[in-house]
């Protein structure tokens, strides 16, 4: 296995479904913070995510707008 370059990054496999139930705990509280946001996907979906994975996945959110 080779490691990245310097400066790269992986970039998270998200699907689409996924995507969806975080826009719509966004959308249910917009100003929740990322930890809280982690929390509430668990309890919906039983997978746990990290912050740096939430933050990800709002990046990608932000970036589709």
């Amino acid at each position: 296995m080779e490691s990245l370059p310097r400066g790269a990054t992986v970039q998270p496999q998200i699907s689409e479904k996924q995507l969806d139930v975080v826009r719509s705990l966004v959308a249910e509280q917009p100003d929740a913070l990322l930890f809280e946001l982690c929390e509430r996907y668990q309890q919906q979906t039983g997978v746990v995510v990290s912050v740096t994975t939430m933050h990800a996945l709002s990046a990608t959110l932000k970036s589709a707008l």
